[in-house]
């Protein structure tokens, strides 16, 4: 399995945003099953999805 993020990456870049799109909807459950934290600066699209540990990098503490 690649990295879904280089994917993002690429899909974005060349202006096939529906396919990023449709690659961000897998992320909570690539970051679940690896016990990983998701870092986002988008929490209210992620905040309800159970067992999904959050982090926004860009809010300044």
């Amino acid at each position: 399995m690649r990295p879904l993020d280089t994917d993002i990456v690429v899909a974005y870049l060349r202006g096939n945003t529906a396919i990023a799109e449709r690659l961000k909807t897998n992320l909570p459950e690539v970051a679940i099953a690896n016990n990983a934290t998701l870092v986002t600066h988008n929490l209210k699209h992620y905040e309800n999805i159970e067992g999904l540990r959050l982090e926004d990098w860009l809010v300044q503490s």
